[in-house]
């Protein structure tokens, strides 16, 4: 085979490779293969996941205008990258406030797969907060369109359930025995929680069996208070004593008072004077004085049919126990029978009423019944100024002498 042949062959060969290939033309469609898409694919779906914390939720909360500080992580959990900003709705605390989405991550306007974003909100506990015992808030995070499940939290208040007594007797003294004493208790709820429906009860040492205060379902709420009062006699025991002192406390709804309180009543003097219980005395009538409030003067019980009748028995020669005269001499039988001191003279005194003056504190001045100084000067309806009154001195009874 000669060079031309051979080149002819050669070169009949090269095209039919060539046409099998395709290359160079020929009237087949090449074929272009797509590029490899790194990032989300048309069927990713966006999402966000939203975590609540209380950023000092360990601490105790007790008292109304505390502050509860909350902390907000929204995190971009799907592929698709979310344009800000990001906002987060509470239904319980302050407007939360979100950094931008440029300041996380690659710093770009889009909040990207996985970064997250923090917001702050504050919450201040009030009275009703402390009631309930919790404080209970729903948050929802937002970006670009797509929510994040709503996320409840809550945040216990401590109980605070606090309770205080204070007790008063009616007197500061007490002279004989049978002498009633009545002590007013005050119970106060000094927490910052309501307390109740509940049935709240003293008790006092000097009592066998528990007060009950107020009506058995009454709910005291902070700073409220209410009162209940009981009635001791004086014993045998306590003329032995210096003093009556009694230890209370309070309790309802789970509540306690942290200490006891005391109130001491002091045991009165003997009066002077030598005076025998249930003897009998002569007395010379001074001016002003009547039979009835000289007897009353030696502690005798006038209210007492009996020990009245005795009264008018020792003295027949008076035919009217309201006209007496200075100078004449009564008998006064059974002196001491009220269970009471026996003061003796002065029965009758006098005083000028001064400005603001009342009944009642000139009786309390005087250890004198109202009722018994009213009668004494029936002609005044109301003490003024300058006026003279007629005191019907220890008439009361009281355990202070005038």
């Amino acid at each position: 085979m000669n060079v031309f042949t051979r080149f002819l062959t050669l070169g009949i060969l090269i095209a039919l490779v060539l046409y099998g290939c395709n290359i160079g033309g020929g009237s087949g469609t090449p074929t272009e293969v797509a590029p490899a898409i790194i990032g989300p694919a048309s069927g990713d779906v966006a999402s966000i996941s939203l975590s609540v914390v209380a950023v000092n939720g360990n601490s105790v909360f007790n008292t109304v205008g505390q502050v509860i500080n909350y902390s907000y992580t929204v995190r971009n959990t799907g592929n698709p990258a979310l344009a800000g900003p990001v906002t987060v709705t509470d239904d319980k605390t302050t407007l939360p406030s979100c950094a931008a989405v440029n300041t996380v991550g690659n710093s770009d306007n889009n909040l990207d797969f996985n970064e997250s974003v923090t917001c702050v909100s504050s919450y201040t506990i009030t009275q009703n907060d402390l009631n309930t015992g919790s404080v209970v808030s729903n948050a929802t995070a937002q970006i670009a369109g797509v929510s994040s499940s709503r996320v409840t939290t809550t945040v216990a208040m401590a109980s605070n359930k606090t309770l205080t007594v204070s007790v008063s007797p009616n007197t500061s003294t007490y002279c004989s025995v049978g002498q009633s004493i009545t002590y007013t208790y005050t119970v106060r709820n000094t927490g910052s929680t309501a307390i109740g429906p509940t049935q709240f009860v003293v008790t006092d040492n000097k009592f066998t069996t528990p007060i009950n205060c107020d009506a058995s379902n009454r709910t005291l709420g902070p700073g409220e208070s209410i009162t209940c009062s009981g009635n001791y006699t004086t014993t045998q025991n306590d003329m032995g004593a210096a003093n009556i002192t009694n230890s209370v406390t309070a309790s309802g709804g789970g509540a306690t008072t942290a200490q006891p309180a005391t109130s001491v009543v002091t045991k009165c003097n003997v009066p002077t004077g030598n005076y025998t219980k249930g003897s009998t005395i002569t007395h010379q009538v001074k001016s002003g004085e009547w039979l009835l409030q000289i007897a009353r003067c030696y502690a005798v019980n006038v209210n007492n049919p009996d020990e009245y009748k005795r009264l008018l028995n020792a003295n027949l020669s008076i035919t009217n126990p309201n006209l007496i005269l200075p100078e004449m001499t009564v008998t006064i039988p059974n002196i001491g029978s009220n269970n009471t001191p026996i003061y003796g003279p002065p029965c009758v005194g006098y005083y000028v009423v001064q400005v603001g003056d009342t009944w009642e504190n000139i009786g309390t001045r005087f250890n004198a019944a109202v009722d018994v100084l009213k009668a004494a000067n029936r002609t005044i309806v109301s003490p003024s100024f300058g006026n003279c009154l007629k005191i019907p001195l220890n008439s009361a009874y009281g355990s202070t002498p005038a």
